[in-house]
């Protein structure tokens, strides 16, 4: 079932983006004025987060893409990796 768009209310369960004046961005899932569900991201500094949220943290399973190309895929707890993961570094290294 798809959620409905905020429109400017995030306090319901709703689907939407936030453009903040860092120019970080965030699409995804809201709710109470938080990023909750599924998400996407985007950090000034390049990295990129796609997976869940939890009370506007990253929490659960989710992709990690940092700007040099390094990356984590796995689990998150507010807002730090967590539990089980594999990290892939650009220069081919994987460590799991």
């Amino acid at each position: 079932k798809e959620l409905p768009k905020c429109n400017g209310d995030y306090l319901n369960h709703c689907s939407g983006s936030i453009i903040h004046k860092n120019g970080e961005k965030y699409i995804g899932e809201i709710k109470n004025y938080k990023y909750h569900g599924k998400g996407t991201y985007l950090f000034s500094n390049g990295n990129i987060y796609i997976g869940d949220f939890k009370n506007g943290q990253q929490y659960g399973y989710g992709k990690f893409t940092f700007s040099n190309g390094d990356e984590y895929i796995g689990n998150f707890k507010n807002g730090l990796f967590d539990g089980k993961g594999e990290a892939t570094f650009d220069n081919g290294y994987m460590y799991i």
